[in-house]
């Protein structure tokens, strides 16, 4: 059976690596990083009526690129925030806090620098490897479907986010002694100059996200720290672009835009959403009005005028803004954000009603496609408890198996295979959803779709081996949807099998004696797992069986001390003694005589001496003092109260 088992854990552990050897290879086929979603969900007129968005073109309606896992961000419990979309990290104060020697607050783009290594060197948080976040960074925190997207944030764990301008570590491009940042309350990004002041968000990698951040474009370097000196984010493919006759292929999106940028001409923003919404182009009608992430995707923030890779194949590019077909939910609904080419900003630019739905000329690039591959992205999870844990040999345990599909989206053919422990005997299978089988020592369930944020629970009930000792349950998941991280698909649980303390006998176990005599007891407690393995040996002398008005002592294994409860049975008293000290130990009830009592510890047996005297307010004739033993062991296995005999104390 032990080689059969070992046989079957290869067979598990062949199955999770080829699974994610798929994986590899699907990513690095497709050579491309997926866009966000911008976190829009409902649609807008000029007139700032909410309506309803099917069929409209507006981003509301197409919602394209990858969904947001649900929940987006995971407060960690070093006082860091990680982005589960992105994989990145940040501090939880977004306030730019002054730490130790670093001054926080407002400050300028080189002192921003400072500023952070100076965290680095004091390893805030616990670590030193923060840095200024670029563009691409800052601009991933932005909810485009809130209001007030500053408060937002701060209902997903942050502190302090304030509706200003942080910096990044991205130079603008058209003015160098400037650079980008964003507004955490509009959410629009400009240059700004480097000697002027805002807000610092410093931010660090090392999670898997459901995406990777595209490079921002920017080689050149004016600062040591700088985003051209890191230039964090997926690599850009070569070539870019692909032509493709009048439509071009961005390599690094998918994205398939038209060649000429001015396709459309110039149009108020309803009219270039349905000029678009009704284009046929390359032998595609699929196309649309960009959203502000993808038509931002197209920026090289190294370049300016336009703000596009050197040697681009589009034609026809404007100096002037083009529409995006998302709303500006965060300053005004009658505008949409629109995209300057020549500087790269995202705007809505109310000083000149330039994003102003109604009033507003601006040019429309359409756009179609997005994700390559597979459509949907699941991040299925499972995890397993067991109860009880420890177990009694023989008795019945129950493991609870939960599949979590972390998102974004459906995880489709959901499966789970479960290498049970040996040993132990199968007595029941039960999934939320779902059929399983069983098969010697496995059990299989085909879950079938699990939505995102949902969970599916299987419980599968055994009974114990009759042995003692740690058993191992093995649980690996996989679905036939691509699978970002598929390190979370495997769980092993180990429990722990234990010998139920047993109680021994009781010496006398009936008796009549006066109040004030000292009396003897003699009580044998077993444990099969080792004497070593009782961690408490109990002996009640009570009126009803309860603690209460009772003489209640215990013997503490580890330390070595016999205690007594007070007269309530809820407390143990503070003084404590040793067996064969010279202490008494009282309550209202009675005395021990710890020099008079013992205790011998042999073989799987601990037997105690407890030399007990009744008082007074203890005796009464016409009631049987119940005599009654328990033991509990080092994980918590108990014996139960036994009622052993019972003792008469005479006034």
């Amino acid at each position: 059976m032990g080689t059969q088992k070992f046989f079957r854990k290869v067979a598990l552990f062949l199955l999770f690596l080829v699974t994610w050897l798929v994986i590899f290879a699907y990513n690095a086929v497709a050579g491309t990083t997926e866009l966000p979603r911008t976190g829009q969900t409902q649609c807008y007129d000029a007139n700032r009526n909410k309506i309803d968005c099917a069929g409209t073109g507006q981003d509301g309606d197409i919602r394209a690129g990858a969904a947001w896992p649900i929940p987006r961000f995971k407060k960690n419990s070093d006082a860091t925030v990680r982005d589960r979309l992105t994989g990145l990290a940040w501090p939880t104060d977004a306030g730019t806090p002054s730490v130790g020697l670093c001054d926080g607050g407002y400050m300028t783009w080189v002192e921003a620098f400072d500023y952070i290594q100076c965290l680095n060197k004091s390893n805030f948080l616990g670590y030193s490897d923060w840095r200024l976040p670029n563009i691409n960074e800052l601009k991933s925190l932005f909810n485009g479907g809130q209001e007030y997207p500053s408060e937002w944030l701060k209902s997903q764990g942050f502190e302090r986010v304030y509706p200003y301008w942080y910096w990044s570590s991205t130079t603008y491009a058209p003015e160098t002694g400037a650079a980008w940042f964003m507004s955490m309350g509009y959410g629009h990004t400009s240059g700004y100059d480097k000697n002027s002041v805002n807000y610092v968000w410093p931010v660090r990698g090392g999670y898997n996200g459901i995406i990777e951040l595209p490079k921002t474009g920017q080689i050149m370097i004016y600062h040591t720290r700088d985003d051209g000196a890191l230039q964090r984010g997926a690599t850009w493919p070569s070539p870019r672009f692909v032509v493709n006759g009048n439509c071009v292929t961005d390599n690094l999106t998918g994205l398939m835009w038209a060649k000429d940028a001015h396709l459309a001409g110039m149009k108020l923003w309803n009219n270039a959403l349905s000029y678009v919404n009704n284009l046929s182009l390359c032998g595609f009608v699929d196309w649309r009005l960009p959203n502000s992430l993808e038509i931002g995707s197209l920026i090289d923030y190294s370049s300016y005028s336009p703000a596009l890779s050197a040697g681009h194949p589009f034609i026809y590019v404007q100096p002037s803004k083009y529409w995006s077909s998302s709303t500006a939910t965060s300053y005004d609904t009658a505008y949409a954000w629109i995209s300057g080419l020549i500087e790269g900003d995202r705007l809505f630019d109310s000083e000149f009603d330039s994003g102003n739905k109604g009033s507003a000329y601006k040019y429309a690039w359409p756009v179609r496609g997005g994700r390559i591959g597979p459509f949907n992205d699941s991040d299925i999870a499972v995890s397993v408890a067991s109860s009880p844990d420890p177990v009694v040999t023989g008795k019945r345990l129950t493991y609870t198996i939960t599949i979590t599909n972390n998102g974004p989206d459906t995880a489709t053919g959901v499966s789970m295979t479960d290498l049970l422990p040996s040993g132990v005997v199968l007595i029941s299978t039960n999934a939320s959803q779902g059929s399983c089988y069983d098969s010697a020592d496995t059990v299989s369930c085909d879950i079938g779709n699990v939505g995102n944020g949902e969970n599916v629970t299987v419980s599968i009930v055994v009974t114990a081996p009759e042995t003692a000792g740690p058993i191992s349950n093995t649980t690996v998941i996989s679905c036939t949807a691509k699978d970002p991280d598929i390190f979370n698909n495997i769980f092993e649980k180990t429990t722990m099998v234990d010998n139920k303390p047993t109680l021994g006998t009781l010496t006398p176990s009936y008796i009549a004696s006066a109040v004030g005599e000292a009396k003897m007891f003699t009580a044998v407690y077993n444990d099969a797992d080792g004497y070593e393995d009782l961690r408490a040996v109990d002996f009640l002398v009570s009126p009803t069986g309860t603690g209460a008005n009772a003489i209640w002592v215990r013997y503490d294994e580890a330390s070595n001390q016999i205690l007594l409860y007070d007269d309530a049975g809820v407390d143990l008293i503070s003084v404590r003694c040793a067996p064969g000290a010279d202490v008494m130990l009282f309550n209202k009830q009675g005395r021990i005589n710890c020099a008079r009592s013992s205790v011998t510890k042999t073989g799987d047996s601990i037997t105690v001496k407890w030399n007990i005297v009744p008082k007074a307010a203890f005796a009464n004739a016409s009631i049987q003092k119940k005599l009654k033993m328990k033991a509990v062991d080092k994980a918590g296995l108990s014996s139960g109260w036994a009622e052993k005999g019972s003792w008469v104390i005479n006034p």
